[in-house]
């Protein structure tokens, strides 16, 4: 079996459509190794096919090697904290006095340092409401009720 040049440079587009696809950083690895292989194929024709496999194959572990060693050392930096905040298990059912007030259904609160976006009927400030609810993609849109002065 033969690989020649143009079947590395249609690799390089195939894997440049899916690292673009699904942005997926090691995939930029296999993109960057089938293009080398593709432009020392065009300056060195008569290339071994096991010389092309290893230099791909080398390229692709590295690559991919050093990429996960500083991703992952960024990822542990970037969550160092995410423990600390508030999950809505924490937040749902308890009271609350609005700093501002909730206008045309939207106010915000803060809890622990993370600020929730909530609705709601329209409180001045200094009402006091409970979370009854979470919703949206990230959880920080709660829903809220006035609570009765009996209730705190």
């Amino acid at each position: 079996m033969v690989l020649e040049q143009w079947m590395w440079w249609v690799l390089t587009l195939f894997f440049v459509v899916f690292t673009f696809y699904w942005a997926d950083i090691r995939l930029l690895w296999v993109t960057i190794a089938t293009a080398v292989v593709g432009a020392l194929l065009w300056h060195t024709p008569e290339l071994p096919i096991i010389y092309q496999l290893m230099i791909a194959g080398l390229i692709i572990a590295a690559g991919i090697l050093i990429t996960d060693t500083f991703l992952k050392r960024g990822r542990d930096a970037s969550q160092q904290g995410e423990e600390d905040l508030p999950t809505e298990d924490d937040y749902i059912g308890e009271v609350f006095t609005l700093e501002k007030p909730i206008k045309n259904g939207n106010g915000s609160i803060e809890f622990r340092g993370l600020i929730l976006r909530i609705r709601g009927r329209d409180m001045d400030a200094g009402a006091k409401v409970r979370i009854i609810a979470a919703d949206g993609i990230d959880r920080t849109l709660c829903l809220v009720e006035k609570v009765k002065d009996s209730e705190t």
